[in-house]
């Protein structure tokens, strides 16, 4: 009798496991991020609101899908984040049964840098002296609410002095293309 020596080759799975474990991380990292319920657009500073649905025992987080532009020789992201020109500020109401629960004021360019799931994607482009900085992050901003139920959210945006968050002007060499209010629970 002939005994048949079939050898089979294990594939390298070295590769495997550092792909296999960033790739948990970045799942649990987005089933942490909550699921986005509404969106506020805005393209300029103002006001605007949204009727949702939020559930009193999840916390409310929120969002910001940032879009800047810099028309001038400078790096936009050095400019906002360690020398800042102006800041931006959102001034969120919630209104259950026509009644005010929650007021909170959200920095949009306060969000940890450090946190997959806070800064969740980031691009920066540069053509000639005009830069463009835009981001999808969480917002070191987020509340509670008493009861669950349809809640009426009405947000402000506004362009403030970074160093004591009086209104300011915006200075014309910047441009805001988007800066979404996103609210997940």
């Amino acid at each position: 009798m002939v005994q048949d020596k079939t050898v089979v080759k294990i594939p390298d799975m070295m590769g495997l496991v550092p792909a296999l474990a960033s790739s948990l991380l970045a799942t649990l990292a987005l089933l942490g991020c909550g699921t986005e319920l509404g969106r506020i657009t805005f393209a300029d500073v103002g006001s605007a609101e949204t009727e949702l649905a939020l559930d009193s025992g999840k916390p409310v987080d929120f969002w910001t899908d940032l879009d800047l532009t810099l028309d001038k020789d400078i790096t936009l992201a050095g400019s906002i984040m360690a020398d800042a020109e102006f800041g931006l500020e959102y001034t969120i109401a919630l209104y259950q049964g026509g009644e005010l629960v929650k007021r909170v004021s959200c920095d949009p360019f306060d969000i940890s840098s450090f946190d997959i799931s806070t800064k969740f994607k980031s691009i920066r482009t540069s053509i000639r002296a005009t830069r463009s900085f835009r981001y999808l992050g969480k917002m070191r901003c987020s509340t509670t609410l008493p009861s669950s139920g349809p809640t009426k959210v009405e947000a402000v945006l506004a362009t403030v002095d970074p160093t004591d968050r009086s209104v300011a002007e915006m200075p014309d060499y910047f441009k805001l293309v988007a800066a979404d209010l996103v609210i997940k629970q």
